[in-house]
């Protein structure tokens, strides 16, 4: 995680380490540690929601199948929205198609790992064999 000029570092430290230990915890759990050492400016924080939203609209916008046709590429620190269906860019549809392919391998080593730690759980693997399927993912 990174850096937040919202949030005070040891609430941040607080929540990783109760992950660590409990290996769970809900977002109720989570707010409730997080709001004493928030620090609130409504000006910043009014356009970070007005920015959520914006981002909420572009990414629920889907095709006649249900399939999303919206996404943000990183163009010189700034995000541009590019929906492939109607954009003519080949330079900006190759970044889209660029940053789901990375996206794509991120969600497949983590669904391996999820695997692994299952097959722990469920006595089908060592945790020896959980410890070096890590190394081979990451």
């Amino acid at each position: 995680m990174g850096r937040s000029k919202y949030l005070e570092p040891k609430a941040r430290e607080r929540i990783n380490k109760i992950l660590d230990l409990r290996g769970e915890m809900s977002l109720e759990e989570m707010v409730e540690l997080v709001m004493p050492h928030m620090v609130f400016d409504i000006d910043t924080m009014k356009l970070q929601t007005t920015k959520m939203v914006c981002r909420n609209i572009v990414a629920s916008r889907k095709d006649w199948s249900g399939v999303r046709t919206t996404f943000a590429v990183k163009e010189s620190k700034e995000s541009v929205y590019v929906d492939i269906d109607n954009c003519n860019d080949v330079y900006r549809v190759r970044k889209v198609e660029e940053l789901l392919k990375e996206k794509e391998q991120g969600i497949a080593k983590s669904r391996i790992k999820a695997k692994n730690r299952r097959l722990v759980l469920e006595g089908q693997i060592t945790m020896d064999e959980y410890v070096s399927s890590k190394s081979e993912v990451g």
